[in-house]
């Protein structure tokens, strides 16, 4: 190319028409590098200051999707019964008993204090009411129960402002609060302590990492460079839509170790590519149009697969998968556009001796190691694909017996305040909390309530239903058993509802036959189940029935976007095979070990509660996908580069390895180190939701490109580059020309093939 040949300065590079927009991208950059950088930092310092409080502006937003019969049976009891599930539960202990007259006057005190302070659909109390399942058998522990009226943003700022009241010993009382809104708010604290941990502990080890690899400073700040501005943009791009429209705390671990992994592997492409193009005797200015034409389109599309990818998941009606689903439409475009300005620029500073300094030791060693690896697998495909899918197909084995449910307090450690709240409930019952109930809306029973009486009895001969309270008595065993406590409405002008109390965990395997159970019974109208098990099982459900839409957007715009840039009809197949091979095994682990607890000692401390919250394979679905994508595209790019320059199948084949092997490897050691720095979260969907991550992005990273991906190849031969040709428009760049399946060089030409 005639801008390659006219310096070795980047800085003195002018692009031609038929160099391109990316080309012409890079060298506007270059020789503007002053310019692109200072701005780069002060856009990342206003990120930082703006940004830093983003945690503030987020909601732990409910995973209940709002279309939920379980949500609205809660919503119908609030506005008509002033009753439903609590969101605030207070356990009180007394050293003299809850019964003395110091802990009554102090119980009162509190529940007027709760009921003052806030806007609660209600509050009960152990002293005012005398409900014996709101004391503990040993009389030294009491609750105080309320529902909060108002919507997850506004609730969780009244309990703010009365937090430090429900906290430690006031008036004698030793008081903890438990719940969804104190677990929400601590799960919000929590998170942004641990984002501040993963930071300091994978800084150093990235940098170091980064310096072995490319072995220049420049070249080492580059990459840290563009992952700070991602994750400073993350964080401001958060609380930017934070105020237009609800976005879960969730988002911020997730999106900001997204941010900054892609960030630095896109970095990793462009820099590396350059340094390739170098040691092949070729000119700064025609190694950098060379990087931004190859390894640049890589990044575009890239970027388009991951953010597609994430979009799929604003199908689910659940605030943090779409707060995800957002955050990754806008930051992953972003640090993609980043990467291509930011780069060049960087590359330019290098200077005209940068030759010498971009030379890598030990390349020949490692060259010759990949190389060898490559000979072996395309000599013997067959030996490799099937023991190696076997393999996979053995770790994904225990995903069969997953059991779906929903985070809980237990997603937090085992120590904190609201987590022993919450453990001392369920030693009291938790019927307050946890149990069933039904609505009737708009169905009054008959002045004699024979059809309501029958109903309440057949519900309260169900196993491990303990009584049933509705307008006509209290029923057990199938009997009735008494009146219906003074002061309860269970009846009026917009329906009836009945309380089931229940000796089953909602999140137990019998607590989710028990809810079938409830619901087959046969009711006088029509009914909405409520109460934490039925929220859990209609989440599963409406969770499930998005599952195929979701997966067939990820597919069906993975395989368009791969098929456009890989001008192949079988390579994205093989592609999604693959990506499904590593993640199965993935999910297979992290049933095993945090559905299972088997190996729980390697991944820090964590609650086994025998079931894995279905949010955390989706979220990992959401994340590897897009990275096993980003490796993906590269493999392919190079596969296809070598076979448009050679037209040999094994020869690209083999070229996938050779080219392909150590930028993958360093690439995923990256994304290895930035997960397993948020792994260190004591939050559980957090941590299992980055150890997921990490092994899908290591199997990916090893046994799936290293072997399978040019073993599949080489099996496939001449099917992998056939695509139909009327498909195949516009004409070929300068130096190139139209052959079966795009463009290619031309012999003597420089470049590579678009």
């Amino acid at each position: 190319m005639a801008a390659g040949t006219r310096s070795g300065v980047i800085s003195e590079c002018h692009d031609t028409r038929a160099d391109g927009r990316l080309v012409a991208l890079g060298f506007w950059s270059a020789r503007h590098r002053a310019l692109v950088l200072i701005l780069t930092l002060l856009a990342t310092a206003t990120a930082i200051v703006w940004g830093h409080d983003a945690e503030s502006h987020l909601s732990a937003g409910s995973w209940y999707p709002p279309t939920a019969g379980a949500v609205h049976a809660d919503a119908y009891l609030a506005r008509h019964f002033r009753a439903g599930e609590a969101n605030l539960v207070l356990t009180a202990q007394a050293a003299k008993g809850v019964d003395s007259a110091e802990a009554v006057r102090a119980g009162r005190r509190t529940a007027a204090f709760l009921a003052q302070r806030t806007d609660p659909v209600y509050v009960r109390s152990y002293w005012d009411t005398r409900e014996p399942g709101l004391r503990d058998a040993t009389g030294h522990t009491a609750l105080v129960v309320a529902k909060l009226r108002g919507s997850d943003a506004e609730v969780l700022r009244q309990y703010r402002r009365i937090e430090a009241r429900f906290t430690g010993r006031h008036d004698g009382l030793v008081l903890r609060a438990t719940g969804t809104v104190p677990v929400h708010a601590a799960l919000t604290e929590w998170i942004r302590r641990d984002q501040v941990r993963a930071e300091l502990l994978t800084t150093v080890p990235l940098v170091g990492l980064l310096w072995l690899i490319v072995r220049s400073w420049i070249c080492t700040l580059l990459p840290a460079l563009v992952g700070g501005c991602g994750a400073a943009a993350t964080n401001a791009a958060l609380k930017a839509l934070a105020s237009v429209t609800e976005i879960s705390v969730f988002a911020v671990g997730i999106a900001t170790g997204l941010a900054f992994a892609l960030a630095v592997d896109y970095s990793l492409f462009l820099t590396l590519r350059y340094r390739e193009e170098l040691r092949g005797g070729a000119e700064s200015c025609a190694a950098l149009a060379t990087s931004m034409r190859t390894a640049g389109r890589t990044v575009i599309v890239s970027a388009l697969v991951v953010a597609s990818s994430m979009a799929a998941f604003w199908v689910f009606p659940s605030v943090p998968l779409r707060s995800i689903a957002l955050a990754g439409c806008v930051i992953v475009p972003l640090v993609g556009a980043a990467a291509l300005l930011i780069v060049p620029a960087g590359l330019a500073c290098l200077g005209p001796g940068s030759r010498g300094r971009m030379r890598q030791p030990g390349a020949h060693a490692s060259s010759a190691f990949w190389r060898r690896l490559g000979q072996v697998v395309v000599r013997h495909p067959l030996p490799v694909v099937v023991p190696t899918v076997g393999f996979l197909v053995l770790l994904a084995t225990p995903f069969l017996g997953v059991s779906f449910g929903l985070t809980d307090d237990r997603a937090l450690p085992a120590s904190a305040p609201v987590r022993l709240a919450a453990d001392r409930v369920r030693a009291m019952g938790g019927s307050m909390t946890t149990s069933p109930y039904l609505v009737l809306p708009h169905w009054k029973p008959e002045p004699d309530g024979n059809r309501l009486d029958g109903y309440a009895r057949a519900l309260s001969a169900v196993p491990n239903v303990r009584s049933v309270t509705t307008a006509t008595g209290t029923y057990a065993a199938g009997r009735r058993t008494g009146e219906p406590p003074a002061g309860q409405r269970y009846t009026n002008a917009a329906g009836t509802w009945l309380a089931v109390a229940s000796d089953s965990e909602p999140f137990s395997s019998a607590g989710k036959s028990q809810l079938a159970r409830l619901r087959e019974v046969p009711s006088p109208a029509s009914v909405l189940v409520g109460g934490s098990s039925a929220l859990q099982a209609d989440t599963v459900a409406t969770l499930r029935a998005g599952l195929p839409t979701a997966l067939t957007l990820v597919g069906v715009t993975s395989f368009c976007l791969l098929a456009w840039a890989t001008r192949s009809l079988l390579l994205p197949v093989k592609a999604l095979v693959l990506n499904c091979l590593s993640l199965s095994a993935a999910f297979g682990a992290i049933v095993y070990v945090f559905q299972r607890g088997h190996g729980r000692a390697l991944f820090g401390d964590f609650t086994v509660t025998g079931f894995t919250d279905i949010t955390e394979p989706l979220l990992v679905l959401c994340v590897a996908f897009g990275l096993s994508m980003d490796y993906e595209l590269l493999l392919l790019s190079h596969a296809r580069e070598e076979y448009d320059r050679t037209r040999d199948n094994t020869t690209a084949a083999l070229s996938v390895l050779r080219r392909s092997g150590p930028l993958i490897t360093s690439a995923a050691a990256v994304i290895l180190i930035v997960f397993a720095g948020v792994a260190t979260s004591d939050v559980k969907p957090l941590k299992v939701t980055s150890v997921g991550v990490a092994l899908a992005v290591t199997i990916d990273a090893t046994l799936i490109r290293m072997l399978l991906a040019p073993a599949v190849i080489r099996l496939a031969g001449r099917a992998n580059w056939w695509f139909p040709a009327v498909l195949v428009r516009g004409r070929c760049p300068a130096g190139h020309r139209k052959v079966t399946g795009g463009c290619t060089t031309q012999p003597g030409a420089g470049g590579t093939s678009k």
